[in-house]
C-alpha cells in the first residue's frame, strides 16, 4: 500500500472517531447545541489529523513513548480545535477528553484482539 494510501486511511479513520464522539458528546452533554459549519470542519481536520498522529504507533519508539507522544499530540489538535471553535475549558473539558480517549483506546485495543484472532485461526488452519 503506497504511503498516500495509507496517510489516508488513518486520516478517514480520524475523522471517523472524532465525527463520532463529537455528535455523542454534543447529544447527551450540550442538549441543544446546534453545530456550526466551522466546528463540523475543524472536528474533522483536527480527527484526521489525530488519526495521523497514530502512524507514530508503527515507529521503533518504545510503546509508552508513542503511547505518551500520541497523547499530548492529541492533548495539543484538541485544545487547537477548542481555540478554533471558541469553548469554554472547564475541568469537565479535561475529563471528557481522559474518558473519550480511553474509550477510543478501548475500541482500537478490542479491534487489534480481533483481527489476531482472526490472523490466528487462519493460520492454525494452514497448518492443517
Amino acid at each position: 500500500m503506497s504511503r498516500i494510501n495509507r496517510w489516508l486511511r488513518y486520516f478517514v479513520t480520524g475523522v471517523g472517531y472524532g465525527a463520532i464522539t463529537y455528535l455523542i458528546v454534543t447529544t447527551f452533554l450540550y442538549v441543544g447545541m446546534v453545530p456550526t459549519k466551522k466546528e463540523v470542519i475543524s472536528v474533522f481536520i483536527v480527527s484526521g489529523l489525530i488519526g495521523l498522529l497514530t502512524i507514530i504507533f508503527e515507529s521503533d519508539l518504545a510503546m509508552l513513548t508513542s503511547l505518551v507522544l500520541h497523547l499530548l499530540g492529541t492533548f495539543l489538535l484538541f485544545l487547537l480545535m477548542v481555540w478554533i471553535n471558541h469553548w469554554t475549558i472547564t475541568w469537565l473539558t479535561f475529563i471528557i477528553f481522559l474518558v473519550v480517549y480511553l474509550i477510543i483506546w478501548l475500541i482500537c485495543i478490542i479491534e487489534q484482539r480481533k483481527s489476531i484472532n482472526k490472523i490466528n485461526s487462519q493460520l492454525k488452519k494452514l497448518k492443517r
